[in-house]
């Protein structure tokens, strides 16, 4: 009769003195930690073998043996077999191994750092937390140790699943933060980010000036544009949920400290979307056809947040009205149209020829964009390639079919009769065609 692999290991463990790199390789080893295999728990906790378990996974002895026995040790002090976890947590010489471990050289050595957080983590959620206590330098080891992904990982789920018992505070934070001047600042900003879509509780620890002005002092620093890309977006995020005026203040303490013309555009655009404010020129950015979207997009958000005097300012420095009415590039460029409706907004700078330019092209733009529905799909929807193609604004007509669309509306809103005259009317005179306005009004006449 065939020996089954269970069968294999069990009598492995029969034998006198079975040599722990043979228990290692057997075929069933992990499904027997698992199962919580009474034999292999007892043979692995005893005083012979658990040392050397313990040294295989959180040191570097472990000459001989392959990776797969390796991850077998693993998976044994990492088992979620409730009882097999409790003795292994009772052990003394495991709680000795692991609060001293930080303190060792294996600490700095990736893989085995991998280990120490698998190992810390498993205990604490099998203790919903509780073993946390028995590790009270586990906060500063870890913030200290930001360097490796392994310790940003378990600080990332300390931080977010066991907040009470990591004793998380203001103080935890700050100290964090920190970290964000080291040259592995990146992974910094990375855990935040995480931190703050994972957790909302942690939001008051984040909305204080001084954990701001720490993110912000490494922000602005020229030459490392990952870094502070990534640091104004935590601090965009931090801005955006704050509640607290010093903390918006903070913010706006360091727009004179950044040096726009040292970082690369999508730099400048973050930290624009942040100070909702710009360099006044840069309100030119907006007229040109070529410039970038990211930077121009950033600037025209902002435009919102300005006041009537920067407004009135800018115009007056850089003729912006007059810009806008005479520009061929006003009836595409959506930055212009944001930018003539924050102008709009002031009311010492509506002119006639402004106000009617608002009515009948920005207002009907701004509009056209904000709605859930921005027009009628073309007639043939298998290919987007036209015969002969011209190059005016598409819009799709068929003036013989208007009347019966129109007719059969059971609106009394002719402005909301998406299928007729005024519909396609107001489309085709959005896209300067004069020639086809004109022939709807005549129908429309006509009918």
């Amino acid at each position: 009769m065939e020996t089954t692999r269970q069968e294999i290991l069990d009598e492995l463990l029969l034998t006198e003195n079975p040599i722990l790199k043979d228990v290692l390789a057997t075929p069933s080893f992990v499904q027997a930690v698992k199962t919580g295999n009474p034999k292999l728990t007892e043979y692995l906790l005893s005083d012979t073998i658990f040392p050397q378990i313990l040294d295989i996974a959180l040191t570097d002895k472990c000459d001989g043996l392959t990776k797969k026995m390796i991850s077998n040790v693993l998976s044994f002090l990492t088992t979620y077999s409730k009882d097999t976890q409790e003795r292994i947590r009772n052990n003394p010489l495991f709680l000795k191994f692991i609060t001293e471990f930080p303190n060792t050289k294996y600490a700095t050595m990736p893989n085995i750092a991998t280990n120490y957080s698998k190992i810390v983590e498993t205990t604490i959620r099998k203790t919903n937390g509780e073993f946390i206590k028995d590790l009270p330098d586990l906060a500063n080891f870890l913030i200290n140790g930001m360097y490796y992904f392994a310790y940003e990982e378990l600080f990332l789920v300390l931080t977010t699943e066991f907040m009470i018992p990591f004793g998380v505070n203001l103080e935890l934070i700050i100290e964090f933060a920190k970290t964000i001047h080291n040259e592995h600042g990146l992974g910094t900003a990375a855990i935040m980010k995480q931190m703050l879509k994972c957790k909302k509780d942690l939001y008051p620890f984040f909305d204080n000036p001084e954990v701001v002005s720490i993110l912000l002092d490494e922000a602005i620093k020229p030459g490392n544009p990952l870094v502070s890309f990534e640091t104004f977006q935590v601090i965009d995020k931090i801005s955006n949920f704050s509640r607290n005026k010093l903390t918006r203040e903070a913010i706006d303490s360091y727009y004179d400290k950044f040096a726009f013309n040292e970082h690369k555009d999508y730099v400048q655009a973050i930290a624009i979307t942040v100070f909702k404010r710009f360099p006044d020129e840069y309100v030119n950015l907006l007229f040109e056809k070529s410039t970038l979207s990211t930077l121009s997009n950033a600037i025209s958000k902002s435009l919102p947040f300005l006041d009537h005097e920067k407004l009135i300012d800018l115009n007056t420095k850089f003729n912006l009205v007059e810009r806008i009415l005479h520009t061929e590039i006003c009836k595409t460029n959506p930055y212009i149209w944001t930018l003539a409706e924050s102008l709009y907004g002031v009311s010492t700078l509506i002119t006639p020829e402004f106000k009617q330019l608002h009515i009948n092209s920005i207002d009907p733009h701004l509009k056209m964009r904000n709605c859930a529905y921005g027009g009628e799909r073309p007639r043939d929807d298998s290919s987007d390639y036209v015969e002969n193609e011209s190059f005016e604004p598409f819009v799709s007509i068929d003036i013989a079919i208007l009347s019966d669309s129109s007719s059969s509306d059971t609106s009394s809103d002719e402005e909301n009769d998406i299928g007729g005259f005024e519909n396609v009317k107001f489309f085709a005179k959005l896209a300067g065609m004069d020639e086809l306005t004109e022939s709807i009004e005549t129908a429309q006449k006509v009918i």
